[in-house]
Protein backbone atom coordinates (compact mmCIF):
# COMPACT_ATOMS: atom_id res chain seq x y z
CA UNK A 1 0.00 0.00 0.00
CA UNK A 2 1.96 3.32 -0.89
CA UNK A 3 0.46 6.16 1.05
CA UNK A 4 1.03 10.12 0.10
CA UNK A 5 1.53 12.52 3.14
CA UNK A 6 1.40 16.09 2.87
CA UNK A 7 3.10 17.56 5.47
CA UNK A 8 3.50 21.01 6.79
CA UNK A 9 6.83 23.37 8.06
CA UNK A 10 6.45 25.71 11.13
CA UNK A 11 9.01 28.17 12.32
CA UNK A 12 8.56 28.34 15.99
CA UNK A 13 8.05 24.36 15.92
CA UNK A 14 10.76 22.86 13.27
CA UNK A 15 10.24 19.60 13.79
CA UNK A 16 6.53 18.87 13.63
CA UNK A 17 6.83 17.22 9.87
CA UNK A 18 10.26 15.47 10.91
CA UNK A 19 8.44 13.92 14.31
CA UNK A 20 5.85 12.85 12.68
CA UNK A 21 7.41 11.30 10.18
CA UNK A 22 9.66 9.92 12.28
CA UNK A 23 6.73 8.32 14.42
CA UNK A 24 5.34 6.50 11.62
CA UNK A 25 8.86 5.16 10.31
CA UNK A 26 9.79 3.32 14.04
CA UNK A 27 6.01 2.13 14.12
CA UNK A 28 6.91 0.34 10.66
CA UNK A 29 10.44 -0.45 12.02
CA UNK A 30 8.84 -2.32 15.06
CA UNK A 31 6.40 -4.16 12.95
CA UNK A 32 8.36 -4.79 9.59
CA UNK A 33 6.24 -3.05 7.93
CA UNK A 34 8.05 -1.22 5.96
CA UNK A 35 7.63 -3.54 2.67
CA UNK A 36 3.69 -3.69 3.21
CA UNK A 37 3.39 0.05 3.52
CA UNK A 38 5.62 2.60 1.57
CA UNK A 39 5.77 6.69 2.36
CA UNK A 40 5.81 9.21 -0.44
CA UNK A 41 5.88 13.06 1.30
CA UNK A 42 5.36 16.16 -0.36
CA UNK A 43 5.84 19.66 1.51
CA UNK A 44 2.49 22.12 2.20
CA UNK A 45 4.58 25.07 3.70
CA UNK A 46 2.24 26.21 6.76
CA UNK A 47 -0.72 24.80 5.21
CA UNK A 48 -3.02 27.82 4.47
CA UNK A 49 -3.19 27.52 0.53
CA UNK A 50 -5.90 25.28 -0.60
CA UNK A 51 -4.35 25.71 -4.10
CA UNK A 52 -1.11 24.81 -3.07
CA UNK A 53 -2.44 21.27 -1.00
CA UNK A 54 -4.67 20.71 -3.88
CA UNK A 55 -1.87 20.65 -6.33
CA UNK A 56 0.49 18.76 -4.33
CA UNK A 57 -2.54 16.11 -3.75
CA UNK A 58 -2.82 15.67 -7.26
CA UNK A 59 0.66 15.22 -7.83
CA UNK A 60 0.67 12.32 -5.40
CA UNK A 61 -2.25 11.02 -7.05
CA UNK A 62 -0.82 11.25 -10.56
CA UNK A 63 2.53 10.92 -10.87
CA UNK A 64 3.40 8.68 -7.72
CA UNK A 65 0.07 6.97 -8.03
CA UNK A 66 -0.53 7.05 -4.00
CA UNK A 67 -3.51 4.52 -2.59
CA UNK A 68 -4.65 6.96 0.05
CA UNK A 69 -3.74 10.49 1.37
CA UNK A 70 -2.58 11.71 4.98
CA UNK A 71 -2.45 15.14 4.94
CA UNK A 72 -1.12 17.18 7.98
CA UNK A 73 -3.34 19.85 8.04
CA UNK A 74 -6.99 21.49 9.31
CA UNK A 75 -10.28 23.43 8.63
CA UNK A 76 -11.01 25.07 6.76
CA UNK A 77 -8.13 24.86 4.10
CA UNK A 78 -8.00 20.80 4.21
CA UNK A 79 -12.12 20.79 3.03
CA UNK A 80 -10.32 21.96 -0.16
CA UNK A 81 -9.37 17.93 -0.90
CA UNK A 82 -12.93 16.65 -0.12
CA UNK A 83 -14.53 16.90 -3.75
CA UNK A 84 -11.15 15.22 -5.22
CA UNK A 85 -11.08 12.39 -2.82
CA UNK A 86 -14.83 12.10 -3.41
CA UNK A 87 -14.94 12.31 -6.99
CA UNK A 88 -11.56 9.84 -7.33
CA UNK A 89 -12.95 8.16 -4.40
CA UNK A 90 -9.85 7.78 -2.59
CA UNK A 91 -9.36 7.69 1.36
CA UNK A 92 -7.99 11.11 2.96
CA UNK A 93 -7.03 11.02 6.87
CA UNK A 94 -6.38 14.32 8.12
CA UNK A 95 -3.88 14.75 10.98
CA UNK A 96 -3.59 17.50 13.37
CA UNK A 97 -3.97 19.00 17.04
CA UNK A 98 -7.86 18.90 17.18
CA UNK A 99 -7.79 23.00 17.61
CA UNK A 100 -10.32 23.89 15.44
CA UNK A 101 -13.93 23.30 15.05
CA UNK A 102 -14.85 22.27 11.51
CA UNK A 103 -17.76 23.76 9.42
CA UNK A 104 -19.91 20.44 10.46
CA UNK A 105 -19.19 17.92 12.60
CA UNK A 106 -21.01 15.27 10.29
CA UNK A 107 -17.94 12.98 8.73
CA UNK A 108 -17.08 13.26 4.94
CA UNK A 109 -17.48 9.69 3.09
CA UNK A 110 -14.13 9.31 2.32
CA UNK A 111 -12.35 11.62 5.40
CA UNK A 112 -11.00 10.23 8.79
CA UNK A 113 -10.12 12.85 11.35
CA UNK A 114 -6.98 11.80 14.02
CA UNK A 115 -6.03 14.12 15.76
CA UNK A 116 -4.18 14.93 19.66
CA UNK A 117 -7.87 16.50 20.87
CA UNK A 118 -6.76 19.80 21.92
CA UNK A 119 -10.22 21.84 21.45
CA UNK A 120 -11.78 18.85 23.78
CA UNK A 121 -8.86 18.50 25.99
CA UNK A 122 -9.73 22.01 26.46
CA UNK A 123 -13.73 21.90 27.04
CA UNK A 124 -13.01 18.97 29.50
CA UNK A 125 -10.56 21.09 32.08
CA UNK A 126 -12.76 24.13 31.39
CA UNK A 127 -15.49 21.99 32.97
CA UNK A 128 -13.34 20.38 35.63
CA UNK A 129 -12.25 23.72 36.62
CA UNK A 130 -16.20 25.18 36.90
CA UNK A 131 -16.86 22.55 39.57
CA UNK A 132 -13.91 24.28 41.46
CA UNK A 133 -13.90 27.85 41.11
CA UNK A 134 -16.51 30.67 40.28
CA UNK A 135 -14.29 33.07 38.58
CA UNK A 136 -10.96 32.68 36.54
CA UNK A 137 -8.47 34.56 34.49
CA UNK A 138 -7.87 33.71 30.68
CA UNK A 139 -4.00 33.78 29.29
CA UNK A 140 -3.02 33.33 25.77
CA UNK A 141 -1.55 34.99 22.87
CA UNK A 142 -2.70 36.79 19.94
CA UNK A 143 -1.52 33.54 17.73
CA UNK A 144 -2.70 30.40 20.24
CA UNK A 145 -5.76 32.96 20.79
CA UNK A 146 -6.84 32.72 17.25
CA UNK A 147 -7.58 28.82 17.81
CA UNK A 148 -10.91 26.85 18.48
CA UNK A 149 -9.47 25.09 21.70
CA UNK A 150 -9.47 29.12 23.45
CA UNK A 151 -13.18 29.23 22.42
CA UNK A 152 -13.80 26.10 23.99
CA UNK A 153 -11.90 26.37 27.06
CA UNK A 154 -14.09 29.73 27.99
CA UNK A 155 -17.16 28.60 26.82
CA UNK A 156 -17.06 24.88 28.82
CA UNK A 157 -15.85 27.16 31.97
CA UNK A 158 -18.60 29.68 31.47
CA UNK A 159 -21.84 27.56 30.49
CA UNK A 160 -22.58 27.77 33.76
CA UNK A 161 -22.55 30.60 35.21
CA UNK A 162 -18.98 31.03 35.80
CA UNK A 163 -17.30 34.43 35.30
CA UNK A 164 -13.65 35.29 33.27
CA UNK A 165 -12.88 38.31 35.72
CA UNK A 166 -9.83 39.20 33.07
CA UNK A 167 -8.63 38.26 29.98
CA UNK A 168 -4.94 38.83 28.70
CA UNK A 169 -4.05 37.97 25.12
CA UNK A 170 -0.35 38.83 24.66
CA UNK A 171 1.92 39.11 21.95
CA UNK A 172 3.00 35.97 20.35
CA UNK A 173 6.44 36.95 20.64
CA UNK A 174 8.58 36.05 23.54
CA UNK A 175 10.77 39.60 23.90
CA UNK A 176 6.52 41.35 23.31
CA UNK A 177 4.56 39.19 25.68
CA UNK A 178 3.57 41.44 28.78
CA UNK A 179 1.67 39.77 31.65
CA UNK A 180 1.74 43.41 33.86
CA UNK A 181 -1.89 43.87 32.84
CA UNK A 182 -3.05 40.50 34.63
CA UNK A 183 -0.34 40.95 37.00
CA UNK A 184 -1.87 44.63 37.98
CA UNK A 185 -5.38 43.22 38.29
CA UNK A 186 -5.02 40.67 40.39
CA UNK A 187 -3.21 42.81 42.98
CA UNK A 188 -6.49 43.96 43.35
CA UNK A 189 -8.73 40.88 43.18
CA UNK A 190 -7.42 38.15 45.23
CA UNK A 191 -10.28 36.02 44.45
CA UNK A 192 -9.21 34.39 41.10
CA UNK A 193 -6.88 31.51 41.44
CA UNK A 194 -7.57 29.90 38.11
CA UNK A 195 -5.86 30.83 35.24
CA UNK A 196 -7.03 29.49 32.22
CA UNK A 197 -4.11 29.29 30.14
CA UNK A 198 -3.56 28.46 26.76
CA UNK A 199 0.33 28.98 25.19
CA UNK A 200 2.66 27.20 23.07
CA UNK A 201 6.20 27.39 22.49
CA UNK A 202 8.96 30.18 23.93
CA UNK A 203 5.66 31.79 25.75
CA UNK A 204 5.55 28.76 28.32
CA UNK A 205 8.87 29.41 30.06
CA UNK A 206 8.05 33.39 29.59
CA UNK A 207 4.88 33.25 31.03
CA UNK A 208 6.34 30.83 34.21
CA UNK A 209 9.09 33.59 34.33
CA UNK A 210 7.18 36.72 34.27
CA UNK A 211 4.66 35.54 37.40
CA UNK A 212 7.87 33.87 39.29
CA UNK A 213 9.13 37.51 39.56
CA UNK A 214 6.09 38.48 41.60
CA UNK A 215 4.19 37.62 45.08
CA UNK A 216 1.09 37.25 43.01
CA UNK A 217 -1.27 34.99 43.94
CA UNK A 218 1.28 31.93 45.07
CA UNK A 219 -2.11 30.09 45.54
CA UNK A 220 -3.55 30.20 42.51
CA UNK A 221 -2.92 27.24 39.69
CA UNK A 222 -2.47 27.63 35.94
CA UNK A 223 -4.79 25.14 34.29
CA UNK A 224 -3.52 24.38 30.73
CA UNK A 225 -4.55 23.36 27.01
CA UNK A 226 -2.90 19.82 26.49
CA UNK A 227 0.24 21.88 24.03
CA UNK A 228 0.53 23.95 27.46
CA UNK A 229 0.38 20.86 29.35
CA UNK A 230 3.03 19.11 27.10
CA UNK A 231 5.56 21.72 26.98
CA UNK A 232 5.16 22.99 30.78
CA UNK A 233 6.41 19.60 32.04
CA UNK A 234 9.26 19.88 29.95
CA UNK A 235 10.10 22.83 32.44
CA UNK A 236 12.55 21.81 35.05
CA UNK A 237 13.25 25.45 36.60
CA UNK A 238 10.17 26.55 37.85
CA UNK A 239 8.89 27.57 40.94
CA UNK A 240 6.78 24.90 42.39
CA UNK A 241 3.97 27.01 42.82
CA UNK A 242 3.54 27.66 39.09
CA UNK A 243 1.94 24.27 38.65
CA UNK A 244 -0.08 23.42 35.62
CA UNK A 245 -2.59 21.07 35.23
CA UNK A 246 -5.69 20.19 32.69
CA UNK A 247 -6.41 16.61 30.43
CA UNK A 248 -4.42 15.87 27.35
CA UNK A 249 -4.97 13.30 24.99
CA UNK A 250 -0.68 12.16 25.88
CA UNK A 251 2.17 12.40 28.49
CA UNK A 252 5.51 11.10 28.36
CA UNK A 253 5.14 8.89 31.34
CA UNK A 254 2.31 7.13 30.55
CA UNK A 255 2.84 3.58 31.77
CA UNK A 256 0.83 1.77 28.38
CA UNK A 257 2.76 -0.73 27.31
CA UNK A 258 2.25 0.52 23.89
CA UNK A 259 3.29 4.17 25.03
CA UNK A 260 6.62 2.56 26.53
CA UNK A 261 6.62 1.07 22.81
CA UNK A 262 6.64 4.38 21.55
CA UNK A 263 8.85 6.42 23.38
CA UNK A 264 11.16 3.45 22.87
CA UNK A 265 11.02 3.42 19.37
CA UNK A 266 11.45 6.67 18.59
CA UNK A 267 14.56 8.02 20.89
CA UNK A 268 15.96 4.50 19.56
CA UNK A 269 15.47 6.25 15.79
CA UNK A 270 15.85 9.23 16.64
CA UNK A 271 18.23 9.75 20.02
CA UNK A 272 15.72 12.74 20.55
CA UNK A 273 12.63 12.95 23.49
CA UNK A 274 9.55 11.59 22.25
CA UNK A 275 6.95 13.94 21.80
CA UNK A 276 3.74 14.22 20.93
CA UNK A 277 4.20 14.87 16.94
CA UNK A 278 5.67 11.61 17.43
CA UNK A 279 2.96 9.96 18.73
CA UNK A 280 0.85 11.42 16.65
CA UNK A 281 1.86 9.88 13.61
CA UNK A 282 3.08 6.10 15.70
CA UNK A 283 -0.79 5.70 15.97
CA UNK A 284 -1.59 7.36 12.46
CA UNK A 285 1.04 4.01 11.30
CA UNK A 286 -0.99 1.69 13.82
CA UNK A 287 -4.62 3.05 11.29
CA UNK A 288 -2.43 2.45 7.93
CA UNK A 289 -1.52 -0.93 9.71
CA UNK A 290 -5.40 -1.47 10.11
CA UNK A 291 -6.34 -0.63 6.92
CA UNK A 292 -3.17 -2.28 5.22
CA UNK A 293 -4.87 -5.45 6.73
CA UNK A 294 -8.51 -4.55 5.48
CA UNK A 295 -6.62 -3.75 1.81
CA UNK A 296 -5.00 -7.67 2.07
CA UNK A 297 -8.81 -9.06 1.83
CA UNK A 298 -9.24 -7.29 -1.24
CA UNK A 299 -11.21 -3.99 0.84
CA UNK A 300 -10.13 -0.77 -1.10
CA UNK A 301 -13.54 1.22 -0.85
CA UNK A 302 -13.17 4.00 1.74
CA UNK A 303 -16.54 4.15 2.82
CA UNK A 304 -16.61 0.21 3.91
CA UNK A 305 -13.38 0.89 5.33
CA UNK A 306 -14.42 3.36 7.63
CA UNK A 307 -17.65 1.56 8.15
CA UNK A 308 -15.67 -1.49 9.53
CA UNK A 309 -13.28 0.74 11.48
CA UNK A 310 -15.99 2.29 13.20
CA UNK A 311 -16.18 -1.17 15.28
CA UNK A 312 -12.49 -1.94 15.87
CA UNK A 313 -11.04 -0.53 18.75
CA UNK A 314 -6.94 0.00 17.97
CA UNK A 315 -4.31 0.11 21.15
CA UNK A 316 -2.52 2.95 20.31
CA UNK A 317 0.26 4.93 22.15
CA UNK A 318 -2.04 7.54 23.28
CA UNK A 319 -4.77 4.71 24.54
CA UNK A 320 -7.52 2.50 23.49
CA UNK A 321 -8.49 4.07 19.90
CA UNK A 322 -12.26 4.12 18.18
CA UNK A 323 -13.48 5.64 15.09
CA UNK A 324 -16.65 7.67 15.93
CA UNK A 325 -19.46 6.41 13.08
CA UNK A 326 -21.02 9.69 12.78
CA UNK A 327 -17.96 12.51 12.69
CA UNK A 328 -15.55 9.84 11.08
CA UNK A 329 -13.21 10.94 14.55
CA UNK A 330 -11.00 9.09 16.26
CA UNK A 331 -11.58 9.15 20.16
CA UNK A 332 -9.32 8.57 22.91
CA UNK A 333 -9.20 8.96 26.36
CA UNK A 334 -7.59 11.88 28.09
CA UNK A 335 -5.42 12.24 31.34
CA UNK A 336 -5.68 15.12 34.02
CA UNK A 337 -2.31 15.37 34.70
CA UNK A 338 -0.34 17.92 37.14
CA UNK A 339 3.01 19.20 36.02
CA UNK A 340 5.49 21.05 38.32
CA UNK A 341 9.37 21.78 37.79
CA UNK A 342 9.63 18.79 34.92
CA UNK A 343 7.65 16.45 37.26
CA UNK A 344 4.55 14.94 35.95
CA UNK A 345 1.55 13.47 38.01
CA UNK A 346 -1.45 11.55 36.18
CA UNK A 347 -4.14 12.11 38.82
CA UNK A 348 -7.02 10.75 36.54
CA UNK A 349 -8.13 8.97 33.13
CA UNK A 350 -11.72 9.50 31.09
CA UNK A 351 -12.18 6.77 29.06
CA UNK A 352 -13.68 6.69 25.67
CA UNK A 353 -17.27 6.79 26.73
CA UNK A 354 -16.67 9.46 29.04
CA UNK A 355 -14.59 10.90 26.18
CA UNK A 356 -17.38 11.05 23.62
CA UNK A 357 -19.97 11.88 26.24
CA UNK A 358 -18.06 15.38 26.18
CA UNK A 359 -17.52 15.47 22.52
CA UNK A 360 -21.24 15.67 21.86
CA UNK A 361 -21.43 18.83 24.61
CA UNK A 362 -18.57 20.00 22.80
CA UNK A 363 -19.89 19.27 18.99
CA UNK A 364 -23.78 20.52 20.33
CA UNK A 365 -22.59 23.60 21.18
CA UNK A 366 -24.41 26.31 18.65
CA UNK A 367 -21.52 28.22 17.20
CA UNK A 368 -21.93 31.68 15.95
CA UNK A 369 -19.60 34.04 14.27
CA UNK A 370 -16.39 33.32 13.55
CA UNK A 371 -14.54 30.58 16.22
CA UNK A 372 -11.32 30.91 14.94
CA UNK A 373 -8.90 33.31 12.49
CA UNK A 374 -6.19 31.29 11.32
CA UNK A 375 -5.79 29.24 8.15
CA UNK A 376 -2.67 27.66 9.40
CA UNK A 377 -3.10 24.29 11.66
CA UNK A 378 -2.17 24.91 14.94
CA UNK A 379 1.11 25.01 15.93
CA UNK A 380 2.69 25.33 12.17
CA UNK A 381 3.24 28.92 12.75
Amino acid sequence: MKVGLLLPRSTTHPLIAYSFMDGIHAFLDQYELGQDITCVTVNIGFGTDAVVIAEKAEELLMQYQVDLLVAYADFPVIEALFPLVKALNKLLIVVNHGAKYPQTWQGHPNVIHHHLSSALGSWCTGEKVAKEHQKAAFISSYYDGGYSLCHAFSTSFSNTGENIGFNLIGHQLKDNFDAAPLLSFLEEDREVKAFLTVLSGELVPEIHAQFNKTNVNTEATFYGSPVMIEESGALTNTADFLAVEGYTSWFQNNPLPENEQYCSSFRKRTSRTPDSFGVLGWDTALILKTIATLWETGESNPQNIIELLSGKTLAGAKGSMLLNAESHQYMAPLYYVHTAAGEIQHLQTLDIKAVEDTFKRMSGHKITGISTGWLNTYLCS
